[in-house]
């Protein structure tokens, strides 16, 4: 940790949850008990402390279209991490280094009218954005029913470039 001090190599998955119908306080709850299991085995005396475990965790979370939940979820995140944090003797100024990758969900994704789902990533990446991700990650509009292909990834890329270019999101 100490070479690389931005590589975050345990991960904490609540996109899992997120993408198989859990619900924000669901994501939250899995997301921060593992990382409460993993701040507890951890740790040893002569290797790892707590501090270099948590240095270590980054946040995966799913983001689905309900707007207003999605960007109090991220915001909520840090501050239930500052709290987690404190819990194990760390000074809550620890938990600005949680990295949180935001990805749009497969959940709400419909097979029905697919360019609904152009919508859908949309609103999902400008709420990770304004709810305070590091990284978003756009998903193809049709790789439910779709093998990937040109013109999904070229909408995929795109959208995360207009949001920053055209609505100002960095």
């Amino acid at each position: 940790s100490q070479l690389w001090p931005e590589f975050r190599a345990l991960g904490l998955n609540a996109a899992f949850y997120g993408n198989r119908g859990a619900t924000v306080t669901q994501q939250l709850a899995f997301a921060l008990s593992t990382a409460a299991a993993y701040l507890s085995e951890l740790p040893s005396t002569d290797v790892l402390t707590v501090a270099d475990v948590a240095a270590a965790l980054h946040v995966h979370v799913a983001i689905n279209p309900n707007y207003f939940f999605e960007l109090a979820k991220l915001r909520a995140l840090r501050r239930l991490w500052a709290t987690l944090l404190h819990a194990y003797g760390l000074p809550a100024e620890a938990a600005q280094s949680l990295t949180i990758f935001a990805s749009t969900a497969t959940w709400s994704q419909t097979t029905l009218d697919p360019h609904t789902n152009l919508l859908r990533v949309t609103t999902e990446a400008m709420s990770a954005v304004l709810g305070g991700a590091d990284a978003v990650s756009v998903g193809l509009f049709d790789s439910l029913f779709h093998a990937p292909n040109e013109f999904a990834e070229r909408l995929a890329r795109n959208l995360p470039v207009l949001l920053r270019e055209e609505a100002y999101l960095d």
